[in-house]
């Protein structure tokens, strides 16, 4: 099961925006919706603050957005507040909304640093099929906005229906398709490298399929910079265990095709076996992932599975258990969801007190690198100001971009969802 199938519809009032400042960890939160909205989910964002997600109006259709600064001209600068690089607040934001060509239902899942937007969509015969959202063509940078932007559709070889998950700097897009026999397959849709000053276009771009050894079906999560992928799979039993497919390092130069992918998998120990297991989702540049577990009693647990310095293959691989601190143990428990290149990890947990609340875990790095092993990570709580305190109800982070900014949700007292942007006014998740 999927991270996401816990993260209740988040429902959004019309675009407005209000900031909130976090004196005690130099954090800004800028709250915001979509025009016409009545539900709103965030899903990713991008070094410079590029937020992307869906929404969805009010006769129920689902749309993408694209919210980035107004001064973000040629792609080269974003919101600059008081010498610090951080999100959009109030008039600097720009809100575009999108749609793939016959599309009923549109859901933008990733965005990379260039503003490159990759997700899912569905037809009127509700087939899905992945779709990119491009902003550079012929070499040159464009203001990804309106008629800028070039949406490509497509679908994976021999697929009924086509999910993409994730979208990583270089355009290569990870995730998965099912058949005409209702199999589950992995995919990695990457450009034509014999030719790269193409853009990965329909034409140029080369599949390649993949399967972790004894799957039934894989959810890929997550691709880094370097191509590497994780995600999660089922087996016969109904046990879910994590992956990694990375490149032959032995052949550093070569595309990811079919021969040269080395696939890892990995269990938490402590995991539960009973449809429940290990569940990674997201990778960072150097190859640290960050997820969870679901431990026999059901519990939630958050996992980083990080690299020793002889690599990160079979053995050299260290796995991290960790809760946040006031998590419930009789609820719900833990969920780390995302990883930024500097291994902060952003989630969020259910509390004693009924509600979810969300976290930083960042690592202790005064005076020197080390891993962030248990005892010397760093954690930050953190709510939206004025959200409900409903039972189950909260605020949900999902995404951390390299400046340490954090997007998501949270209830509002009407029970209604809006976005959020936590923004660092300085390095304000545990390196201050």
């Amino acid at each position: 099961m999927d991270y996401c199938s816990f993260l209740l519809a988040a429902l959004s009032t019309p675009t407005q925006s209000a900031a909130f400042e976090d004196h005690d960890h130099q954090a800004t939160i800028t709250t915001f919706g979509a025009p016409g909205s009545v539900e709103v989910s965030p899903q990713s964002i991008n070094p410079r603050g590029a937020v992307t997600g869906w929404y969805v109006d009010a006769g129920g259709t689902y749309h993408g957005f694209l919210r980035e600064s107004r001064r973000n001209f040629m792609r080269t600068n974003n919101c600059d507040r008081d010498g610090y690089e951080n999100d959009c607040a109030g008039t600097n934001a720009i809100l575009t909304t999108f749609d793939p060509p016959g599309a009923t239902v549109t859901q933008p899942l990733s965005i990379n640093p260039e503003g490159d937007i990759a997700g899912v969509y569905t037809d009127a015969n509700n087939s899905f099929h992945g779709f990119v959202r491009a902003c550079h063509r012929d070499g040159r940078e464009m203001e990804c906005d309106g008629a800028n932007a070039i949406i490509t559709t497509f679908e994976a070889p021999g697929a009924v229906d086509t999910v993409s998950a994730s979208i990583n700097l270089t355009g290569a897009i990870t995730g998965y398709y099912v058949d005409a026999n209702n199999s589950f397959h992995r995919f990695v849709r990457d450009c034509d490298r014999d030719n790269p000053e193409k853009d990965c276009e329909e034409g140029n771009a080369i599949f390649t399929t993949f399967d972790p050894p004894g799957a039934v079906r894989t959810f890929p999560e997550s691709i880094n910079p370097k191509g590497a992928i994780t995600g999660y799979y089922v087996d016969a039993n109904n046990s879910f265990h994590g992956f990694v497919r990375d490149c032959d390092r032995d052949n550093p130069e070569k595309d990811y095709e079919e021969g040269n992918g080395i696939i890892t998998t990995f269990d938490v120990p402590g995991a539960g076996t009973d449809e429940q297991g290990t569940f990674p989702v997201s990778i960072n540049a150097n190859g640290t992932i960050a997820g969870y577990y679901i431990d026999a009693n059901n519990k939630y647990h958050g996992l980083v599975r990080d690299c020793d310095r002889n690599g990160c293959e079979g053995g050299n691989a260290i796995i991290t258990k960790f809760d946040a601190p006031g998590a419930s143990t009789e609820s719900v428990g833990t969920l780390a969801v995302s990883i930024n290149p500097k291994g902060s990890i952003t989630g969020f947990y259910w509390g004693k007190d009924n509600l979810v609340h969300s976290f930083v875990r960042d690592c202790d790095r005064r005076g020197h690198e080390r891993d962030c092993d248990e005892g010397s990570g760093i954690f930050t709580t953190f709510n939206v100001p004025g959200e409900s305190t409903s039972i189950g109800q909260g605020t949900l982070a999902i995404s951390i971009n390299p400046k340490g900014a954090i997007k998501g949700y949270y209830f509002d007292t009407n029970n209604s969802s809006r976005g959020f942007v936590r923004d660092c006014n300085r390095e304000c998740n545990g390196d201050e």
